[in-house]
C-alpha cells in the first residue's frame, strides 16, 4: 500500500521529496509517495525532524488509516479492476422515447444449417433493437463474420419502411449505440451517421455497459426460437459429441431461407407481441405509441 505524509515515515529522501513538494504546494506536499518496506527495520522510523514536522503519535496514525474509505483502500490494495467491480457505479440510461437510442450486435447462433453446398454450418445473426420497445429494427442472416458491410446492410434495413404491415418498425436513430468492435468503428458507419445525423457512441473496450437487453434478446432467439428447431445444438453439448461419431447430431437439416422464414414468423408473431416482464403491451404496440417517423422527416429535412 502507498502511504502519504500522513504517516511521515519513511526514508530520508522521501521526507524530503514531501517537504519539497509541501513548499510549492502551500501545505503537506501529495506530489511524491513513499513505499515503506517491511523487511528494512529502519522503514518505519519516523524522520519528521529533518523536515521540521512534529512526530505524529502512533494513535493520530491510527485514526488517520481508520478512516480512509474502503474503496480507497481497495483502489490502492488490489488495483483499478477490483475497484471497478466492487465500488464503480453504474449509470444505466433508459431512453425516453422509441428511436432515441438503437443497439446492435453481432451472435454466432448455435445452430447447424446447410450451405449452398449441402455443408453444414452456422450462421451468424446482425440484430438491430430499438432500445426503448425492444422491438427489432432489422436483423440480417449471414455465412461471413461480422463487418462493417453486413452492420450497414441491416442499418438499411431497420431505417427504412417494411413491406409487410406486421412489421412497421424503421426510421433514423438519434443515437446508434454499440460495441467497440472494428465492424462498428469503420470509417463508413461514420460516414453513413454524418449523412443521417446519427450519433455513433461504443461501448468502453471490455467493458460492454447498458447492452444487456440486446444480449437479452439473442437468449430469447435461442431459448424460444432456436430450441424447436431441428439442427440446434446448444454449446454445453458439444463437449459430449466429441469423438461420439455425433455427425448426424450436427448435419444441418434447414437451410440458410428456410431458417429466415421461421425466423420472421417467430419474430413478427410472437416476440412483437409477447409481453415482457414490467411492460403491459409487446414490443411492437409499445414502438408504436409515439409517432417516430415524424421525427425522423423532420431531422431529415433541417
Amino acid at each position: 500500500m502507498w502511504i502519504g505524509p500522513a504517516t511521515a515515515c519513511g526514508s530520508r529522501d522521501a521526507a524530503q521529496s514531501l517537504g519539497r513538494g509541501g513548499e510549492s504546494d502551500r501545505g503537506i506536499g501529495l506530489t511524491q509517495t513513499a513505499q515503506i518496506d517491511g523487511n528494512d527495520p529502519s522503514a518505519g522510523e519516523c524522520d519528521c525532524a529533518h523536515a521540521g514536522w512534529e512526530e505524529p503519535s502512533y494513535a493520530q496514525v491510527y485514526r488517520i488509516v481508520k478512516a480512509l474509505s474502503p474503496a480507497l483502500v481497495t483502489l490502492a490494495q488490489e488495483g483499478a479492476g477490483s475497484y471497478r467491480e466492487e465500488y464503480e457505479l453504474l449509470y444505466r440510461r433508459e431512453a425516453g422515447r422509441a428511436n432515441e437510442i438503437w443497439q446492435a450486435d453481432h451472435c454466432l447462433l448455435p445452430i447447424w444449417v446447410k450451405d449452398g453446398q449441402g455443408k453444414s454450418a452456422r450462421p451468424w445473426l446482425t440484430v438491430i433493437e430499438d432500445d426503448k420497445s425492444r422491438a427489432i429494427a432489422g436483423y440480417r442472416f449471414s455465412w461471413s463474420a461480422p463487418s462493417a458491410i453486413q452492420t450497414a446492410l441491416t442499418l438499411r434495413q431497420a431505417i427504412w419502411r417494411k413491406e409487410d404491415p406486421q412489421w412497421q418498425v424503421c426510421g433514423i436513430p438519434e443515437v446508434f449505440y454499440t460495441d467497440h468492435g472494428s465492424d462498428f468503428t469503420s470509417v463508413h458507419l461514420e460516414q453513413v451517421g454524418a449523412d443521417l445525423k446519427m450519433q455513433l457512441v461504443f461501448s468502453q473496450v471490455g467493458r460492454p455497459r447498458g447492452r444487456g437487453k440486446i444480449e437479452r434478446f439473442f437468449q430469447s432467439v435461442e431459448q424460444l426460437f432456436l430450441e424447436r428447431q431441428p439442427g440446434y445444438a446448444p454449446s454445453e453439448a458439444w463437449p459430449k459429441s466429441v469423438g461420439q461419431g455425433a455427425g448426424k447430431e450436427r448435419a444441418g437439416v434447414l437451410t440458410l431461407w428456410e431458417l429466415e422464414q421461421c425466423f420472421r414468423e417467430w419474430l413478427l408473431s410472437d416476440y412483437h407481441r409477447r409481453v415482457q416482464k414490467g411492460h403491459s403491451r409487446g414490443p411492437q404496440e409499445r414502438w408504436e405509441e409515439g409517432d417516430c417517423c415524424r421525427g425522423c422527416r423532420s431531422r431529415w429535412n433541417s
